[in-house]
């Protein structure tokens, strides 16, 4: 049995002191094996326990098994402390009636402590989680290179009828993709995607809701996509090795434009933390604790300090979005490199 790896983070905030564990992927993971993951989260004692969807592959909502083997293992990550839950895109497929009803008896898993959420809202304490769930469209990877999906993105946010509650909670958006919170984010991604008026007006809005939440939890990219022909060619440079953007680029009419056959030095732009700014530029903090700043403009990230890492991010209101790595390596290898992620919310002392 593989032991469970930990990565960790911090967040500096005025808000709250707390820990949060985030584990992703889930793929019908553990599903009959034996593991290690329910107690090493709870080794951690963490204060809460995010799931950033896809827990189950769509078609096996309707599969009793699968269900008691996920029921079973959230009862006992949810003996310490709350579990809330999101749904990603392989939660979706095929998804109906019966579906939906099988996602919420989830909660039967350990009532009141249990939450599988879908554009709601769960608070504890000092600290609040809204869970986003959008359309499928929302996670092509073309469509993410042609603005098709940040459409569907703001769309379905638009219907989801969430407001932002302000107070002195710590306000964190648990929604599966990265990449299209990083687009929401950004007017300096959105103007190069190259909407109208119209839309632009609609995204501003809803980026300035976005903009009031201080953290994002997400998972989806399993630490990087990989071509496994790209892998057998040249495995010392691409294995374990992950992208933040996608390795190749399609047009709206799901033409190729062009493949992406590098990557940033080993930097991994799938997992970590990546604060992202309306002007297209990023602070990277890796699990190493090593931070990295990146523009639009730049071929590569520039290392830099953690003080001045941290003081670019406050000034310049760049936002935390945490990317987990992902329980099941659902596209890379080995299968059972289980990750698990700690993020501390560090209060600030001045």
């Amino acid at each position: 049995m593989k032991k469970t790896a930990v990565i960790r983070y911090k967040v500096v905030t005025d808000k709250a002191n707390r820990k949060i564990v985030i584990i992703s992927d889930f793929h019908d993971y553990p599903g009959g094996r034996k593991t290690d993951l329910a107690e090493r989260v709870k080794e951690l004692k963490p204060d809460l326990i995010l799931v950033a969807g896809d827990l189950i592959q769509g078609t096996k909502y309707r599969n009793p098994v699968t269900l008691k083997q996920i029921r079973d293992f959230l009862a006992e990550l949810s003996e310490d402390c709350p579990v809330v839950i999101c749904r990603g895109n392989h939660d979706l497929i095929k998804y109906d009636a019966a579906a939906d009803v099988a996602y919420r008896s989830l909660e039967s898993a350990r009532p009141g402590r249990v939450f599988p959420l879908e554009n709601e809202m769960v608070s504890d304490k000092d600290i609040r989680v809204v869970e986003f769930t959008p359309g499928r469209k929302s996670f092509a990877p073309s469509g993410q290179e042609s603005g098709f999906a940040l459409r569907d993105f703001v769309e379905s946010w638009e219907k989801s009828g969430i407001k932002f509650q302000e107070d002195d909670k710590f306000s964190i958006l648990l929604t599966h993709n990265p990449k299209i919170v990083a687009q929401a984010l950004s007017t300096h991604e959105q103007k190069r995607l190259g909407f109208n008026l119209e839309m632009l007006g609609r995204l501003r809005a809803m980026a300035n809701t976005f903009n009031q939440f201080d953290m994002f939890a997400c998972g989806h990219l399993h630490s990087g996509y990989r071509r496994a022909d790209t892998v057998s060619a040249d495995p010392d440079k691409y294995m374990d090795k992950g992208y933040w953007e996608m390795p190749a680029e399609v047009d709206i009419n799901g033409k190729m434009t062009f493949f992406r056959p590098w990557i940033y030095k080993g930097t991994d732009f799938c997992r970590g933390t990546n604060y992202v700014g309306k002007g297209g530029e990023r602070i990277i903090q890796l699990e190493n604790g090593h931070y990295y700043y990146y523009t639009a403009k730049d071929a590569e990230p520039t290392p830099i300090d953690e003080d001045i890492a941290l003081r670019v991010v406050e000034t310049r209101h760049l936002k935390p979005i945490v990317i987990s790595g992902g329980v099941n390596k659902f596209f890379g290898l080995p299968i059972d490199k289980s990750e698990i992620t700690e993020v501390k919310i560090l209060k600030k002392t001045r």
